[in-house]
């Protein structure tokens, strides 16, 4: 990559936000160069375990923008998308109809028939289905890898752990790894995922201020014991429950589940085994959905997510760490199918903020 281009930005965190940003960056920006750090490998984070449901659902207005701009984001790049993405379509449940109308961005259809023979809603709720799609987190990681490499402007530093960020009144940012290796940047992103609240004093206090939180997130991997093709998913939003097909070398009957279980303030890096009351949970929801005998346990994911009261992705800035900073994260699971529209929104207020300094100069 060339040092010749007018401004240098380092991202911080190589994970579906990280590299979508360095991406959006690199597009709408000819005089940017951007450099990508990662402490561990590229979207083996928070990313590689995420349940990777790329659903129409949305909870507010701003949500709700966010899943257009990804959605129009992936049907823009055509038939390479499918290389990571690929369509299942979705039965949710709700209590009613109007629970889900208002917070879908697809068109839902009544679906009373469209789970396969044999599996039960639960109990009191009605179905209703919308396309969705299912994404590889790992395979869109190394693809949007790709795409920074060869754009001649990027590039994906990994095992590559940030420390500290020294910032003056004026000038650029120097980026410290742990390594001893430092690097300048005009404006330094931070995408840290569910590590952002404790990675420092300052971001944890100004996590605190915006009640930015980890939590525990819990996954079974599923397989079906009946002759069931994995061909649809299910949402259950008020139960935060999601259970989709992810057919794998041994299995082409494997599905995911993740479900909603409290427990916060965790440390990302601790060990988080898995809860019984989840398993109990899980238990009675697939014996339902699914019948006695139908199914089996056959690995478990247990991670951490951040959250907000407000259920919002956060773009921002943080003003104790310096007006050259920008803070993004994905939060409530969202971070992977809303990662585009969360990079459109990180490019541009890098951008805006790279313009003054040129104002200024």
């Amino acid at each position: 990559m060339t040092d010749e281009l007018g401004h240098r930005v380092v991202v911080v965190g190589g994970g579906v936000i990280g590299l979508a940003a360095a991406a959006a960056l690199v597009a709408r920006a000819p005089n940017v160069s951007v450099t990508v750090l990662e402490r561990a490998a590229a979207g083996e984070g928070a990313s590689a375990y995420a349940g990777a449901m790329d659903i129409p659902y949305f909870r507010n207005a701003f949500q709700r923008d966010l899943v257009r701009a990804s959605w129009a984001w992936h049907e823009a790049r055509g038939d390479s998308a499918t290389e990571y993405r690929r369509m299942v379509p979705i039965t949710w449940f709700a209590d009613s109809d109007l629970e889900l109308q208002s917070n879908m961005m697809a068109p839902l259809t009544a679906a009373p028939l469209k789970v396969p023979p044999g599996w039960l809603a639960p109990a009191g709720t009605c179905s209703l289905q919308s396309p969705s799609y299912v994404i590889d987190p790992r395979a869109w990681c190394r693809a949007l890898v790709d795409e920074l490499v060869q754009s001649g402007r990027a590039e994906v530093i990994e095992r590559a752990e940030v420390m500290a960020l020294e910032t003056g009144p004026r000038g650029p940012v120097r980026v410290n790894c742990t390594d001893g290796r430092s690097h300048i940047a005009d404006h330094v992103v931070l995408a840290l995922g569910p590590w952002l609240p404790g990675w420092n004093e300052r971001t944890q206090s100004w996590a605190s201020n915006i009640g930015l939180r980890t939590k525990r997130v819990f996954g079974l991997n599923i397989d079906l014991n009946s002759a069931v093709d994995p061909v649809i998913a299910v949402g259950w939003p008020a139960a935060d429950i999601y259970f989709h097909p992810a057919p794998t070398s041994l299995s082409d009957r494997a599905y995911r589940l993740s479900l909603r279980h409290d427990e916060w303030d965790v440390d990302p890096d601790a060990e988080h085994p898995m809860a019984d009351a989840v398993v109990e949970r899980a238990g009675a929801f697939l014996d339902r959905l699914l019948g006695l005998g139908a199914w089996s346990v056959v690995g478990q994911r247990v991670f951490v997510d951040s959250y907000t009261p407000d259920f919002q992705a956060v773009v921002g800035s943080c003003a104790t760490l310096g007006q050259d900073i920008t803070i993004a994260t994905g939060t409530h699971g969202s971070g992977v199918r809303m990662a585009p529209g969360i990079a459109e929104l990180v490019a541009r207020a890098v951008l805006d903020r790279l313009t003054q300094i040129e104002v200024a100069a």
